[in-house]
């Protein structure tokens, strides 16, 4: 039967402090009450029961009892394997001077005192962390545990005590451990949470930054806050649910919730704190990477623009030259045709579509950026008229267009394509901006920019006449932040697959290429103007007319030599110049081109030359005519865009050139230039 009492208490060892001392103080009670008639009742504890004695000697925790002065009445081999002290060291003596630190001694006995007068006290059915002393000195932690014992009317207590430096050590080690941890993860620039049940415990401050709280703003919410929608919280919860089972690690692309309500793009890594605890912690590293996503997207923008671009430049040569002949040939047959001949119209339409084609072409080069830029005269009023029927369409019928025009519009000189596209990208802008429909006003008008103007703004003073161009919509409007930085490439505020970003910082670049300026005014929910300057040519062109005056379309008899490898468009090339007048020798490539003039002993006046031909090329042709050849003019022409033109060297030479398709009178202009130009003049063509 004791064999079996002292095997029960013996597991007891294990349960709380609290809980062992209940069972404790039931023996306790029983002794002193069977004790109570003797005359030294504190004393006969140690002798009173023999199976308190077989169950306190097995337990790994202290088991102390005072009596009402503070002086110990037991002491069993667990305290004194912690304390050092035997049994016989400590009988009698006052417990206080045994175990309390002198930094803590006064505040024990007073609590004692207070005890002895009350039966009441702190430590009274609590568990409280304390320091002991040990009989070499050493300072221990300990876990205590009281409870009052009442004999003879004097109150004396029961404490069950357990050395927690075990504990203690691991404690530190775990804070040591989450300190390191912690500081780690602080000194990373990633993002970095720890979550229970999607609910956030510790955030750093590179995470509560990235999403624009403070961290205490995030701690103890839900993770649901962190995404726009269920669909993306429940998707990411369903492979958290994988960590542990079927994954150690996982790593996804997720979207994430700003304060300020914009969705970022994230790089997330989740794994279990603890992998084998019950517990569940999930210890996750977010990384920003909404620029890098920005950044491949821009790249593979510009990767496709450069295809496009290649394969614009390839069909802007073919394309051209066949328009060149159709156009041609065209003109031809009007030379021929009676006024009056009801044919008139037909070829005037072919020619009109034929100039539509042309306009198509400029329009796909200008998309890729490839186009050739050809400064000339011209009147935004007109640029705008050309563009109105198409913008009416681009825009859709829920948004109503408004043109207001300036009847005595000054001239400008520009591209008439950058115009065009100028108009067409703040058109698409504005129609971007007003999903719902409204209003896309575009007026033009003259005006006076004075010394004033420019200073207000930061600027180079520039006065003088101005065309303004004026272009309004009744859309969302923009914020400040957003009006900072329209203008910046690959800026965008619409969505993916609906904007490159590109658009308005082409208009910026085409604006100020050409000596403009432009402003954009806008407030949130009230719409947006764009105002574009523009110098009024008679200010901006009149060094460039001077010594190179525009010569009037006419005839002339002087001998040319016209180099093209198409055979369709040398026949036809070479029958128009002859009905201008011109005598004319032809030539398939630059070595057949040589030898013609080598017959000529330099009979020949002017050479009109394909750039991009089989064997040698246009350049290399010129450039042997210029030096065996030196009193040719050359005119080299091509259907190819500027940058295969950069490319060859042609824009950085003298001589004069001609984009294809051309019309009979834009070749006997540029002819007329060539022959009567002097010998150091160059071409108005820039690119």
């Amino acid at each position: 039967m004791d064999i079996h009492v002292v095997d029960a208490f013996s597991s007891l060892s294990a349960l709380p402090t609290t809980s062992l001392l209940s069972l404790i103080s039931m023996y306790a009670l029983g002794i002193a009450y069977s004790s109570t008639k003797n005359k030294n009742p504190w004393k006969k504890w140690v002798e009173s029961d023999k199976n308190f004695h077989l169950f306190a000697n097995r337990l790994r925790d202290a088991i102390v009892i005072v009596d009402h002065e503070g002086r110990v009445a037991y002491w069993n081999p667990a305290a004194e394997h912690l304390f050092g002290y035997t049994m016989e060291e400590v009988l009698e003596k006052d417990v206080h001077q045994l175990l309390a630190p002198d930094r803590y001694r006064g505040d024990y006995e007073r609590g004692l005192q207070n005890f002895n007068k009350t039966g009441r006290g702190d430590a009274l059915g609590n568990v409280l962390e304390l320091k002991a002393l040990t009989k070499s000195g050493k300072e221990i932690p300990v876990e205590l545990s009281l409870s009052a014992l009442e004999l003879d009317g004097k109150m004396g207590a029961v404490a069950v005590i357990r050395d927690i430096s075990g504990r203690k050590k691991m404690e530190k080690q775990l804070r040591d451990s989450e300190e390191k941890l912690t500081n780690a993860l602080e000194a990373l620039n990633i993002g970095s949470c720890l979550t229970k049940n999607r609910t956030i415990l510790w955030v750093n401050n590179s995470f509560s930054k990235m999403l624009g709280y403070a961290p205490e703003e995030l701690i103890g919410k839900s993770t649901r806050t962190l995404y726009k929608t269920k669909e993306e919280f429940d998707r990411v919860g369903s492979i958290l649910n994988l960590l542990g089972s079927e994954k150690t690690v996982i790593e996804q692309e997720i979207k994430l919730l700003r304060k300020d309500g914009f969705i970022i793009d994230c790089l997330f890594r989740a794994a279990l704190l603890q992998p084998f605890s019950e517990e569940r912690i999930i210890i996750s590293m977010v990384e920003d990477i909404t620029e890098k996503k920005m950044l491949e997207a821009q790249l593979n923008q510009a990767q496709k623009m450069e295809a496009v671009g290649i394969l614009a430049g390839g069909v802007a040569h073919d394309f051209n030259n066949i328009l060149t002949t159709i156009m041609g040939n065209a003109e031809l047959a009007l030379m021929d045709l009676d006024k009056n001949s009801s044919f008139k119209t037909y070829l005037d339409e072919i020619l009109k579509a034929s100039r539509r084609g042309a306009s198509l072409t400029r329009q796909l080069l200008a998309f890729s950026r490839k186009q050739l830029v050809q400064p000339r005269l011209l009147n935004l009023n007109e640029v705008i008229k050309d563009l109105e029927s198409m913008l009416q369409r681009l825009i859709g019928e829920d948004i109503h267009l408004v043109i207001n025009y300036k009847p005595d519009l000054g001239n400008i000189e520009a591209d008439p394509g950058q115009m065009q596209q100028i108009v067409m990208n703040l058109a698409v802008n504005a129609r971007d901006a007003m999903p719902q429909g409204g209003t896309l006003t575009i007026t033009t008008a003259n005006v006076e920019l004075d010394e004033q103007y420019f200073l207000r703004r930061g600027l180079e003073p520039q006065p003088g006449p101005y065309v303004r161009m004026e272009i309004s919509d009744t859309g969302v409007g923009m914020d400040e932040a957003t009006k900072m930085r329209i203008f910046e490439p690959f800026f965008t505020t619409k969505g993916p697959q609906k904007g490159t970003g590109l658009g308005l910082s082409t208009v910026y670049g085409i604006v100020k290429q050409n000596k403009g300026y432009i402003w954009v005014y806008s407030e949130l929910g009230r719409g947006s103007t764009f105002e574009i300057y523009l110098p009024i040519a008679d200010r901006v062109s009149r060094m460039r007319r001077e010594g190179r005056p525009r010569l009037s379309p006419s005839q002339g008899t002087e001998k040319i030599l016209l180099v093209e490898d198409d055979e369709s468009l040398r026949e036809t090339t070479a029958e128009m110049l002859r009905m201008l007048g011109y005598r004319v020798l032809k030539a398939k490539s630059g070595k057949e081109a040589l030898a013609v003039l080598a017959q000529g002993k330099g009979s020949i006046d002017l050479m009109l030359t394909d750039i991009i031909m089989p064997g040698m090329s246009g350049k290399e042709l010129a450039e042997r005519v210029t030096q065996e050849f030196p009193n040719v003019k050359i005119i080299l022409m091509s259907g190819y865009a500027g940058d295969i033109l950069i490319n060859h060297g042609i824009l950085e030479q003298e001589w004069e050139f001609i984009q294809k398709p051309f019309t009979s009178e834009t070749l006997t202009r540029k002819i007329r230039e060539a022959l009567e130009s002097r010998s150091d003049s160059s071409r108005r063509s820039q690119y």
